[in-house]
């Protein structure tokens, strides 16, 4: 079955991650990232995934060039509104592309072998994705709300 990666449903996200990552740890943080960073678990999706295809939040250049938005930064204990270059895609599917590439750097090392989500919550956290200090607390609220159920293993029913 082929993946609808322009689909910005929180089902369409979670399939779009198993696609990428399968049915691991990575998959439900690059699902939940997605959701998070995208504003999707707000109704609608942020000016960045809408305008320029980039649901992570990732800065830099993309395939596609960048876009300048604002951004919050949490630097000491100030948070800071700064501009900031985010990579511009042209498509979602070289977003998540984007994010696999970006975790597959040594600094992600620990990512990978985390145990379940939560653990890579924090070891995403502790490899400077994001600096936010609650990070992982906001993409573990995030995963039980909306992603959680997609990744529980599937009960079996005795006949």
């Amino acid at each position: 079955m082929a993946v609808n990666y322009n689909d910005l449903s929180i089902k369409g996200l979670v399939e779009s991650a198993k696609a990428i990552y399968g049915d691991s740890p990575m998959a439900a943080l690059a699902a939940t990232q997605a959701i998070l960073e995208s504003g999707l678990y707000k109704g609608k999706p942020s000016n960045l995934a809408a305008k320029a295809y980039n649901l992570f939040g990732i800065k830099g250049k993309g395939n596609n060039g960048y876009i300048t938005l604002p951004t919050t930064e949490h630097v000491g204990n100030r948070n800071l509104r700064v501009n900031a270059n985010f990579a511009k895609y042209s498509d979602y599917k070289s977003s998540f592309q984007a994010h696999k590439n970006l975790m597959s750097k040594s600094r992600y090392a620990n990512v990978w072998n985390a145990q379940d989500p939560y653990e890579a919550f924090r070891y995403v956290k502790d490899a400077g994705y994001a600096t936010d200090r609650k990070y992982p607390e906001l993409l573990s609220g995030v995963y039980d709300k909306y992603v959680a159920q997609y990744f529980q293993p599937q009960q079996q029913v005795d006949e």
